[in-house]
């Protein structure tokens, strides 16, 4: 089980893998490479939110919010809207953690798992996760903002950060889930 849930981690996390490995990986960075980046990771991107949505249970907030960066990445690449992309270029690691921030809005509001992706009998226990995920993606978000251009403290400690709560208040709403039902 545990391997399954690792592979299948890292086969929704491609589309990104595809994206910094064209984008940053494979050579000098500049905006012909980015805008191809977009290109084949939104394809990418979008064949993985079609498999999120057709699944039965909640769909991963943050695999959701990378899927709807990248497809939105690429559909200004295709369309040519470049004010798009020129906000991604400027905010970098922000714009991803700002489409985050997003997609924890509109799930917290119309989503019966919240921010979390977690459905549980207790409303008041869900909106409780929803709204402490929000409050560390905003932080997070800010944090990111004022270290733009640091890879590593404006996306990497973010996210990590993100997936670390993440996990801690999934896990606390099953055991609280649990218990309940014992």
């Amino acid at each position: 089980m545990m391997i399954r849930t690792w592979l299948l981690s890292i086969i929704q996390l491609t589309p990104l893998y595809l994206f910094f490995g064209y984008a940053v990986w494979t050579g000098e960075a500049d905006n012909s490479r980015w805008i191809i980046a977009y290109k084949i990771s939104s394809i990418a991107a979008l064949l993985g939110f079609i498999v999120l949505i057709v699944k039965p249970r909640p769909a991963n907030r943050f695999i959701l919010a990378i899927y709807t960066y990248l497809i939105l990445g690429g559909l200004a690449a295709y369309s040519h809207q470049w004010w798009l992309l020129r906000i991604y270029k400027e905010h970098r690691e922000a714009a991803l953690i700002m489409t985050v921030l997003v997609i924890g809005i509109f799930s917290t509001l119309f989503s019966k798992g919240g921010f979390l992706g977690v459905v549980t009998s207790c409303q008041l226990s869900r909106a409780k996760a929803s709204s402490t995920l929000l409050i560390t993606t905003l932080c997070c978000l800010a944090f990111s903002i004022n270290f733009t251009g640091n890879t590593l403290l404006a996306g990497y400690l973010p996210f990590m950060l993100l997936l670390f709560v993440q996990r801690y208040l999934s896990n606390k709403q099953s055991s609280m889930e649990n218990f309940n039902e014992a």
